[in-house]
């Protein structure tokens, strides 16, 4: 139940981050924003998390929460 809380904020944390960077589309390059939203996408699922779960369950939840990022990012490109 709480992995379930902690993605929901994970995918709060991503869709922030999109509308960040749609603001932000309109004065960096696309490879500028290629690098911080990958880093954004690494540090909301790492950071916050990092002494809370083990591995395998940050892997099981990376893979299940940034594929939808991955779309709404290209979608919006």
């Amino acid at each position: 139940m709480t992995i379930m809380v902690f993605t929901d904020i994970v995918v709060v944390f991503i869709m922030i981050g999109l509308i960040f960077i749609s603001f932000v589309d309109y004065f960096l390059e696309k490879w500028v924003l290629l690098m911080i939203f990958f880093l954004f996408i690494i540090f909301s699922l790492y950071f916050p998390f990092s002494n809370l779960f083990t591995f395998k369950e940050i892997s099981k939840r990376g893979t299940s929460s940034s594929m939808p990022s991955y779309l709404f990012f290209f979608m919006m490109r």
